[in-house]
């Protein structure tokens, strides 16, 4: 059975995963500065090191091809994709292998700025419109394991 993973680090979806996943096994995974817990019996908590991309490196060693990957975090999204892994975002958005390389190559230009001193625009607040997007999407991902 394939599985579901989860960038649990400031992830707004949580509980829609876990609604949404009926028997797929869901691994929310956090660093140790987060504390995450689920009284689900299909869900397991995994703490990660301290280390800053402790979760991601988690994840991409556990996850196998067509697991889902919820994540925000372009770096993880184009080390799972490349092992085989669905992605979708917080936002509703899946990522494919045609659009990852664009999307880091827009990241990397932002860092450039703001390391030059400019101030970029972070995230809008998440919105229910955002939510029952990403349920649609989620949704359709584990359609596609049918």
């Amino acid at each position: 059975m394939r599985a579901i993973y989860v960038d649990s680090d400031a992830c707004p979806v949580i509980s829609d995963v876990i609604e949404l996943s009926g028997d797929h096994p869901v691994h929310l995974v956090c660093n140790r500065h987060h504390e995450i817990s689920s009284d689900d019996d299909s869900v397991t908590v995994h703490c990660s090191s301290d280390r800053a991309d402790g979760a991601d490196y988690y994840i991409y060693n556990h996850s196998s091809r067509g697991d889902i990957v919820v994540t925000d975090d372009l770096g993880l999204a184009a080390l799972v994709l490349g092992a085989g892994c669905h992605v979708v975002r917080f936002r509703g958005e899946r990522i494919n292998n045609e659009q990852i390389e664009q999307r880091l190559l827009i990241r990397h230009t932002a860092a450039k700025s703001r390391r030059a001193g400019h101030k970029t625009k972070g995230p809008p607040p998440f919105t229910p419109a955002e939510r029952e997007r990403f349920r649609k999407s989620f949704k359709k991902c584990l359609d596609s394991f049918s």
